[in-house]
């Protein structure tokens, strides 16, 4: 586990959590943005154009939202560039975000719209071929629902039947919201869904519901359904199983949440039941440092100080100016420090070959050892910190020796106070033990 005392302990969210999470918004990026003053960005783009590059074909929800974008949003940037769409259609909106990331220009010249689940996809799909944190995000031209649902003669006519009759779905491609939803159900729920992927966008899945060559799709926005396909509704043509968001839409107040279906433990852990009063919001165009300059939030916890702080920003001080001196005597009372990261490995990896969790272990703990050696040796200074060997000293002595262990048992008065938390604020369901969170044959060998 890596530490930091000033920290704050960073919670994983499981799958069934992100299903609902990834249908929140529709992402939009850039590959950058021109920065600077107002008139110097207005030079840059007066006669100029944007290229809107759009991940899906022609004629469905992104499609048409992007279009939306380009017709209006050429008014609100300096210098009235005008704006022109591209389809850059493929693997379900990958190839677009590759696009975006490998060869457009850096220059604020190339905006995209590509799949809401698309930042996610190196997490969930393993995707490496771009990394997610360095695009810059715009905003949301969208906060609704999606839906899953299924034509009128399809074997899968409610939600209790694609649990059990295996359903033929139409998907658009790897990092695509039917194939991500869909996924996510068979994984979480057990749902039967068979994909066949490779249509290009929404209108090519819909029709090939209508060849029957397909019975269904997940993960349609409601204003694209209520847009475009308004008389299928009304004309009781699919059958609407469920909404894929953490709010249920009021236009379909009979469709039920996918929260609202969980059946099991695993499954409601897609609900988080937070203590009375606390609510949480999702903001995409603001920073942390941004509201907590503008007033709009009363105070952060973060691992590294805003940069307003540093720069010296009036409205911005430290809650604790002595913060070092308390944080001492906190560690020294409760002999915690919240744990930052942890290293995992797939349980099937860990039972088929139980040792690769101790060699691993021990390669971590080798490198930690040495570290903590170069720390605490006094005729040479690895670090340019001044008093870092004393502040090692006083660390090693509120710790009997080991300030930084690795080991369950070494740390259990950590974990039991991060279950504890955690129990209390919502994010588990039922207050945890420490065994449940390591295999049994690795609690004796398998170190934290």
């Amino acid at each position: 586990m890596e530490r930091h005392p000033a920290s704050a302990t960073v919670r994983g969210v499981r799958l069934s959590r992100m299903i609902a999470l990834l249908v929140a918004t529709g992402a939009i990026w850039s590959a950058s943005i021109a920065g600077g003053r107002c008139d110097a960005v207005a030079d840059f783009y007066r006669g100029r154009s944007i290229s809107v590059v759009i991940g899906f074909g022609a004629g469905g929800g992104y499609d048409a939202y992007a279009r939306l974008l380009a017709r209006h949003i050429g008014r609100h940037i300096p210098g009235n560039p005008s704006l022109v769409a591209q389809n850059i259609q493929g693997a379900g909106g990958l190839k677009a975000t590759q696009f975006l990331y490998d060869v457009a220009p850096r220059d604020g010249t190339v905006i995209g719209t590509v799949a809401r689940g698309q930042p996610l996809a190196p997490l969930l799909l393993g995707n490496t071929s771009f990394d997610a944190t360095r695009f810059t995000w715009i905003g949301s031209v969208t906060d609704e629902a999606s839906l899953c649902l299924s034509g009128f003669t399809s074997k899968a006519r409610t939600w209790r039947d694609l649990m059990t009759a295996e359903t033929l779905f139409a998907g658009e491609g790897q990092g695509a919201d039917p194939d991500m939803f869909a996924t996510a159900l068979n994984r979480v729920f057990g749902a039967k869904i068979k994909l066949i992927t490779g249509f290009h966008s929404t209108r090519e899945m819909t029709l090939a519901m209508q060849r029957g060559e397909v019975e269904g799709i997940c993960g349609v926005s409601a204003t694209t359904l209520l847009g475009q396909y308004a008389d299928w509704i009304a004309g009781k043509q699919v059958n609407l199983l469920a909404q894929m968001a953490l709010r249920k839409d009021d236009r379909f107040p009979d469709v039920p949440l996918i929260t609202e279906l969980a059946q099991n433990e695993e499954q409601r852990q897609i609900e988080l039941k937070l203590p009375p009063g606390v609510t949480v919001r999702t903001v995409l165009d603001k920073s942390l440092s941004d509201m907590l300059v503008a007033g709009e939030l009363d105070a952060i916890l973060a691992a590294q100080p805003p940069q307003p702080y540093l720069d010296g920003h009036p409205n911005i001080a430290r809650m604790f100016e002595e913060f070092l001196d308390i944080e001492y005597r906190y560690v020294e009372k409760t002999k915690i420090i919240p744990i930052m990261h942890t290293i995992a490995m797939r349980r099937e990896i860990v039972d088929r070959h139980p040792w690769t969790a101790v060699n691993l272990f021990n390669a971590f703990e080798k490198a930690k050892n040495r570290s903590v050696e170069r720390a605490l040796y006094g005729g040479m200074t690895y670090f340019p910190i001044l008093w870092g060997f004393e502040h090692a000293r006083r660390s090693q002595t509120l710790f009997d020796g080991d300030y930084w262990p690795y080991g369950v048992e070494s740390n259990r008065r950590t974990l039991e106070a991060f279950l504890t938390y955690a129990h209390e604020q919502g994010v588990c369901h039922r207050l945890l033990r420490v065994e449940e969170l390591f295999p049994p044959q690795l609690l004796r060998s398998y170190r934290v």
